[in-house]
């Protein structure tokens, strides 16, 4: 009983909240939106941080196609982000010329592929980007079949949460996270 009562509180506590920041109307609706989302990831690169929590409140407000292609969109500038800060790294390698000049890679598996390439990414974290793309181009190319933008936006959110925690959580191996920043012996949080 003790338990929920805690829970109750908690639900009231986090109600509030809601309404506060986003209106009260269909409270229920946005309750149950922001209890799906799994709890973002701490990590180490800020502009993660608040595009996702621009994602999450599209969401929770009932935007289910914006938090979808905001969280695709989200994906690609990651790995794009990754390739050209780390690019330096790899002159010798066969992808360098290609990357070489270059502002960004719009091809997914391209970029997916040379993530993994580098190993910076393993089997999972592509896996999980594939699934993404898979999502964006459902999203943003136009099919004849229905398409549930409700079920798609939040296994897009999980998905990019997923890619956030494993590549700059401040709880996963601090090798990846050094690798992002070019200051040797220092992490900077």
């Amino acid at each position: 009983l003790k338990k929920n009562i805690l829970f109750v509180s908690e639900e009231k506590n986090v109600k509030n909240f809601l309404s506060d920041r986003y209106g009260g109307s269909n409270l229920e609706e946005k309750f149950k939106r922001y209890m799906e989302i799994k709890a973002p990831p701490f990590s180490v690169i800020s502009e993660h941080t608040y595009l996702l929590q621009d994602i999450h409140n599209s969401y929770v407000s009932g935007n289910f196609y914006s938090a979808l292609t905001a969280a695709c969109c989200l994906g690609e500038r990651i790995y794009n982000s990754i390739i050209f800060t780390v690019i330096n790294d790899f002159k010798l390698d066969q992808h360098y010329k290609y990357l070489h000049g270059k502002g960004s890679i719009i091809n997914w598996p391209e970029g997916i592929s040379i993530l993994k390439d580098w190993d910076i990414i393993d089997d999972l974290i592509a896996k999980e980007y594939h699934r993404l793309y898979r999502l964006r181009s459902e999203s943003v190319h136009y099919q004849k079949k229905d398409q549930n933008a409700i079920t798609m936006s939040i296994e897009a959110i999980n998905i990019v949460s997923y890619i956030i925690d494993e590549l700059f959580g401040v709880q996963k191996k601090q090798k990846e996270n050094l690798l992002y920043f070019d200051v040797p012996g220092e992490l900077y949080i």
